[in-house]
C-alpha cells in the first residue's frame, strides 16, 4: 500500500531548529577529513546566516536544505536532506520545487549544487530537472557529481 502523502510546509529555518536539522543532517554525514556539510556547529552557522530552509510536518522537521544566494546570480545548495522516515514521499522534490522559486524571485539565473556518489542521488536530480556537469570530481578521495538547474 502506497504511504499516504504527507501535508508540508517549507518555513525559514530557526535556531530552535537546530537538533532537528541535526538529526536529519546526519543522513548526509561521510567520514571525510575536513567534511562540514551537515555537521552541527556548520548548521547552527548557516541557520544564523539565513541558509536554511525547513520542509515539515505538524511541526516536525521531515526536511532541510541549505542555499547561498550569491551575488553573481547563482544559488548555491550546499545541501538537502529528508528524515529517514519521510524519504520516497516526494519532500526532496518539493525543496527542490521551492528552491527555484526562491532563486527565482532573488533574480538567480542559477541553482548549482553538488553530491557524493555514497547518496545514490544522481538520477533524483536528473529526474528533478538538472543537468549534471560532464566532469565528476572528487574531494578528499571521494567522488561526486555536480549538477545545475538554469532557471
Amino acid at each position: 500500500m502506497k504511504k499516504k502523502e504527507p501535508v508540508i510546509r517549507i518555513r525559514k529555518a530557526k535556531l530552535s531548529d537546530l537538533y532537528q536539522i541535526n538529526n536529519i543532517g546526519h543522513n548526509v554525514l561521510l567520514d571525510i577529513p575536513g567534511f562540514v556539510w551537515g555537521q552541527p556547529s556548520w548548521n547552527e552557522e548557516k541557520i544564523k546566516a539565513g541558509w536554511y530552509w525547513v520542509a515539515t510536518e505538524n511541526n516536525l522537521v521531515v526536511g532541510v536544505i541549505c542555499l547561498e544566494f550569491r551575488n553573481d546570480g547563482i544559488a548555491v545548495g550546499h545541501m538537502l536532506s529528508v528524515a529517514e522516515t519521510h524519504q520516497r514521499l516526494g519532500i526532496g522534490t518539493k525543496l527542490l520545487v521551492f528552491a527555484k522559486r526562491l532563486a527565482k524571485k532573488k533574480n538567480m539565473q542559477q541553482i548549482q549544487g553538488c553530491s557524493f556518489l555514497e547518496y545514490d542521488a544522481t538520477d533524483f536530480y536528473l529526474k528533478s530537472g538538472a543537468n549534471k556537469t560532464s566532469r565528476q570530481q572528487s574531494f578528499q578521495g571521494h567522488k561526486y557529481n555536480c549538477f545545475y538547474l538554469d532557471l
